[in-house]
């Protein structure tokens, strides 16, 4: 049986830091879905919407 070298350590948080931790992980996630997608539209799709992101939408 392999057990984990390192004993479990209880991390306290600051208050606020949870939800500082939260909004930075879906902000994360956000980026990393979001990039692909305007990846595949300029490069796949060869739409317009990449440019209309960086010039606006009108």
């Amino acid at each position: 049986m392999i057990r984990n070298a390192t004993p479990a350590v209880a991390v306290s948080l600051a208050p606020g830091e949870g939800r500082h931790i939260f909004f930075a992980d879906v902000l994360s996630a956000l980026s990393v879905r979001h990039t692909p997608a305007a990846v595949c539209h300029h490069r796949i799709e060869r739409d317009d919407v990449t440019l209309r992101m960086v010039r606006g939408a009108g």
